[in-house]
């Protein structure tokens, strides 16, 4: 939902001055969910694999930035006189698309602070180590 009160004030833009403010707004809005987005990852991260992860992520970040890219630029060559338009429309729906998916988050996920370590997944962590030790010594001839 961020994204269309930045989209909006492009509708705006008659001069430089006025591209230059509203493209700090978009930079501001888009950092604000790209942090969230990353920090919400490493969040639901197994321990020990953060870095797979920031890799996995940043890849599938590129791909899905380019490939809106692409589709933006469909949708805004389908009709001269309102391709703007299809694109603030089609970015609005897919912001909105977005808060029903917010909810799905687990509340333990989001309800511990940056660092803090979090007893039920260390406690699945411990468990699963228990679980492959013991089948790796009951695979032991």
């Amino acid at each position: 939902m961020l994204w269309l009160p930045a989209a909006m004030p492009l509708l705006l833009i008659h001069s430089v001055a006025s591209a230059l403010w509203v493209a700090l707004l978009v930079g501001l809005a888009n950092g604000f969910a790209f942090t969230t987005f990353w920090d919400l990852s490493l969040r639901s991260c197994p321990p020990g694999l953060q870095g797979a992860l920031m890799m996995m992520v940043a890849g599938m970040y590129e791909l899905a930035y380019r490939g809106g890219d692409v589709v933006g630029t469909q949708i805004y060559a389908h009709s001269a006189t309102h391709g703007f338009l299809y694109c603030v429309a089609a970015g609005t729906a897919t912001s909105a698309l977005m808060l029903p998916i917010l909810l799905l988050i687990p509340k333990k996920l989001v309800a511990t602070a940056d660092g803090e370590r979090n007893p039920d997944v260390d406690a699945q962590v411990l468990a699963e180590i228990g679980d492959e030790a013991t089948a790796a010594v009951g695979a032991r001839p």
